[in-house]
Formats: C-alpha cells, sequence, structure tokens
C-alpha cells in the first residue's frame, strides 16, 4: 500500500513578535494605550495598531501609519504586513522604507512578498537580513536557492542548523540523502530530538529500509504528536503484523485529511469485509483529487491508480476512474519541495 510522502519544511512566512492576550486584556490594553497613542508616543501607536489589525485594520492601519510619519520602522514593517494581502504594491513600498532604515524584519518579509514574483530582489534582501544575522532569512534562502544554487542553500541551511532552526536542519537532511546519508541521518536525529516532527517522519522513511526497529520508533514519535504522514507510514509498516493497529493508525490519519491514508484505509477495510466503509473512504479520496487540490503530480497519479484498483475490487468504476492507468499502488519515499506558507503576523511587540 501506498505511504505518506517524506516533507521538507517550508520556509517561513511573515516576521513578527508574538504576544497573547485573552479578550478582556485586549480590550484593557487598548483603552490603556488610547490616550498615550493621542499624545505622541509611538510605542503605544505600534501596539494599538498590532492589536486592532484583526478585528479593525483599517484603525490599525490609522495607528501604524500615525507611528510611522514619526519615523517607527517597526510600523512600517506591520503596516506592509496588514497590507500584503489587500495591496501588495502598497506593502512592497512600506517594506521597503522600513529596510532601507535597516530593518530585518522588513528585509525578510520583503523576501518572502517577492519570492514569486521577483526571486532576484526576494534572494538580495534575503541575503541582506541574514547576513545580519537574522535567522529565518537563512533558511528561507536555502529554500530559494535548492533549485537553481544547491551549494549555497546548502550553506545558507548550515548556517541557520548551526543556530538552532530545526527546519534547516531538516532540509538539509532531505538535501543529502542521496548523496551522504550518514549526515542526513544526522541532521535528521538533531532536529527530532529537537522536537521536528518532520524530522522524525524523515528519519523513519530514511531508515526504513535499514533499520526498520528504529523506523518503527521515529514514526510512531511523530504520529504520536500528531504528524498524519508519521501515521500513514506506521500503518505500512503493521499491516502484516497487527492489522488492527495499522487500521486505526490510516483512520486518525485519513480522518485528518490524508489522501495516502484513506487509500490505505480502504485497501484495508475491504480485506477486512467491509465494503462500506471502504466505498466511503474512496469517496472521500475522490473528492482530494480534484484539479487544484495541491498534490504534486507523481503523487496524484499514484493515488489516481491505487483509486482504480479500490473502485473495482469494490466492483463499481465509474468511467473517470476507469479512464485512469490500471497498475499497483506504490510506496512513495520522495521529498516534497518546499513551498511557501501563508497567514501573515500581525502581533504586538512584547
Amino acid at each position: 500500500m501506498k505511504a505518506a510522502d517524506a516533507v521538507a519544511e517550508p520556509p517561513a512566512a511573515w516576521a513578527g513578535a508574538a504576544v497573547v492576550y485573552s479578550s478582556s486584556m485586549r480590550q484593557m490594553a487598548i483603552k490603556l494605550m488610547q490616550p498615550f497613542a493621542d499624545l505622541g508616543d509611538t510605542d503605544a501607536m505600534f501596539n494599538l495598531g498590532a492589536l486592532l489589525s484583526s478585528r479593525d485594520p483599517d484603525e490599525a492601519r490609522r495607528r501604524f501609519e500615525q507611528a510611522v510619519d514619526l519615523g517607527d520602522t517597526g510600523a512600517m514593517n506591520n503596516l506592509g504586513v496588514l497590507l500584503a494581502g489587500d495591496d501588495p504594491d502598497e506593502a512592497r513600498r512600506r517594506f521597503e522604507q522600513a529596510a532601507d532604515l535597516g530593518d530585518t524584519g522588513a528585509m525578510f518579509n520583503l523576501g518572502v512578498l517577492l519570492a514569486g514574483s521577483d526571486p532576484d530582489e526576494a534572494r538580495r534582501r534575503y541575503e541582506q537580513a541574514a547576513d545580519l544575522g537574522r535567522l529565518r532569512a537563512m533558511f528561507n534562502l536555502g529554500v530559494l536557492l535548492e533549485g537553481s544554487d544547491p551549494e549555497e542553500a546548502r550553506r545558507r541551511y548550515e548556517q541557520a542548523a548551526d543556530l538552532g532552526h530545526t527546519g534547516a536542519m531538516n532540509n538539509l537532511g532531505a538535501m543529502l540523502e542521496g548523496s551522504d546519508p550518514d549526515e542526513a541521518r544526522r541532521r535528521y536525529e538533531r532536529a527530532a530530538n529537537l522536537g521536528h516532527t518532520g524530522a522524525m517522519f524523515n528519519l523513519g522513511v530514511l531508515l526504513v529500509g535499514s533499520d526498520p526497529d528504529e523506523a518503527r520508533r521515529r514514526y510512531e514519535r511523530a504520529a504520536n504528536l500528531g504528524h498524519t504522514g508519521a501515521m500513514t507510514n506506521l500503518a505500512a509498516m503493521l499491516e502484516d503484523s497487527d492489522r488492527d493497529k495499522a487500521i486505526g493508525w490510516c483512520a486518525r490519519a485519513a480522518v485528518a485529511g490524508n489522501p495516502a491514508a484513506m487509500s490505505n484505509l480502504a485497501g484495508l477495510l475491504i480485506k477486512e469485509g467491509d465494503l462500506a466503509a471502504a466505498g466511503r473512504w474512496a469517496d472521500s479520496l475522490t473528492n482530494c483529487l480534484t484539479p487544484g487540490d495541491g498534490i504534486e503530480e507523481p503523487i496524484a497519479e499514484q493515488l489516481h491508480t491505487s483509486l482504480t484498483e479500490i473502485e473495482r475490487m469494490l466492483g463499481r468504476p465509474s468511467a473517470e476512474i476507469a479512464q485512469q492507468p490500471a497498475g499497483s499502488p506504490q510506496r512513495s519515499d520522495r521529498r516534497a519541495t518546499p513551498r511557501p506558507t501563508t497567514g501573515p503576523c500581525r502581533t504586538p511587540r512584547p
């Protein structure tokens, strides 16, 4: 049965600091800060903007602009984050304004904003921030350059990994598996031991052929922390020795939306004689394989092939499914290409 892919860490999105407020604390903070902001305190203006970003973006923008007019580079940066979704040109202007005044968060955010449309400028801005010590810029630079300049990507990952970035450790492992599996294992182990579930999972993928007991241990740890790929691969390992556990792990991953787990679960349920449940999971898998679903093409092809066989075993091949190529489901251990994440962080200073 097909197992889940091993996935490298995606680049980080917008830069920002995090402060968590309860609803009542937020209201109190807003009330306390307003008079200070009205008297010209730029920190109060900035924090008001951050506190209001999700509930009143127009007022948040006004407060950030007040602070920007008084030269606050953090407000320039957060104003860019606030506007990135609706007005990317103005967001870029604000990021550039702050970056040109030395704000490394704005340099980083420019890289995030431009990575898809202007990779050369994104690289320049990431390099600015990375050379000034911005850890996430080192990591994102590695992601940006993996395809075009793998040696520099590796150098930047190593730079970030040596400073404790677990995503960089994980991505280094993914880069090195083919050429230096021992070093890849070392990088995965370091990230996994620091709690990175993707590295635990990738370590399992790396070791399943040579050290299945250790691979199972790593899958179990990641699965218990909620990694659906690890649940799926763990189920695949247990299929012959403990069918009930395999079904349990597959079900958890399938309920969480993992398409490979849906495919495997349907096959397991057919073997158990529960055709009705298998059919429901086949339907769920069909819904996951619609165009634009974000599943990489080779993986989607393998899942279509698995779905073809499941539908045939259920005795209900549709015209659409019947057009898919026949064949046996395959285990896929290929690394996925990292993709940018979304969701800007609009939070006040500590």
